[in-house]
């Protein structure tokens, strides 16, 4: 992620084969409540490198993460 972009609020930050996203502090583990919890995706294919897909695919996918069980 050495050309990694980081969103504007700093809670993405995603380059053309991956990407991280921070849950909302709402989103806690109860076995690990003073730990933040993130969504990481990689992609293991370098020339299926593209920046605007991985911002949407972390952005919706820790949204989903936020809306699941696992936010209880």
């Amino acid at each position: 992620m050495d050309d990694g972009q980081i969103t504007d609020d700093n809670r993405y930050l995603y380059s053309g084969t991956g990407a991280v996203g921070k849950a909302t502090t709402l989103c806690k583990s109860p076995d690990h409540p003073d730990q933040t919890l993130y969504a990481v995706i990689q992609v293991f294919t370098p020339d299926r490198s593209d920046t605007g897909a991985m911002k949407r695919l972390i952005t919706a996918y820790t949204k989903a993460l936020g809306e699941s069980g696992e936010c209880g």
